[in-house]
């Protein structure tokens, strides 16, 4: 702790102070607030490390990224390895987006990497791919499969709303989606609440506000109040 906060240490044995001329960089793939809030983790030592925190994503979580990031590995594991650049099909560029990378970019970079090194042929295809990664079921396109589910569930509804000449349908079914919603995102968030505000479109501020007025809260949050 003196080291980060006072920038000087000992050696051990000696009595000179020296003085740290460096940069310290933390990575974790914990969300570390809220180990604080559990005490697995120490919250003296967490404000020091943390008073500039770059949030990385999943590779899973910003698959838009990945035809960018394919392209860099290419052209760069092509150079390394002093052989002729290679392409790939929209084929074979769909099934990667597909994929869920568990092992997040290094794994992508890692699958490149091989897939230059064992296909002949300057255009990777679909059948080159490894089997784990050419399974990998396509990306439904959201907005329409969102769309067929909200008809397919909600026509009834509407249809006898329609009938009645009620209101407030939208308000209702935005009622219904909501909650859900929310929860879910920060459940697969782990319950950082920039990260879900991010992905939900809206500031965190509000984020807390629609929490608080839809009564959405952590398990342990309510087994410490009970």
């Amino acid at each position: 702790l003196r080291v980060l906060q006072e920038r000087e240490f000992q050696r051990v044995g000696g009595l000179e102070v020296l003085h740290l001329r460096a940069r310290i960089i933390a990575a974790t793939n914990q969300t570390l607030a809220t180990l604080v809030e559990e005490g697995r983790f120490r919250n003296d030592l967490y404000y020091r490390i943390s008073p500039f925190v770059i949030v990385a994503d999943p590779l899973r979580e910003r698959r838009e990224d990945i035809p960018a990031l394919v392209k860099h590995f290419l052209t760069r594991s092509a150079e390394k390895l002093g052989l002729a650049p290679r392409t790939l099909t929209p084929e074979a560029m769909a099934r990667l987006m597909a994929y869920d990378w568990p092992g997040n970019v290094r794994e992508l970079e890692n699958v490149v990497k091989s897939l230059i090194i064992l296909t002949a042929s300057s255009v990777i295809g679909e059948a080159d791919l490894p089997r784990n990664i050419s399974g990998a079921a396509a990306l439904p396109d959201r907005g329409k499969s969102f769309e067929e589910s909200v008809l397919r569930h909600w026509s009834p509804t509407i249809e006898k709303v329609c009938a009645e000449n009620g209101t407030g349908l939208l308000h209702e079914l935005l009622s219904h989606l909501e909650r859900p919603l929310i929860r879910e995102v920060l459940e697969r968030t782990r319950w950082n609440q920039v990260r879900a505000a991010r992905i939900l479109g809206i500031n965190r501020n509000t984020l807390r506000t629609r929490m608080q007025a839809l009564g959405i809260r952590k398990q342990q949050e309510l087994r410490r109040k009970a």
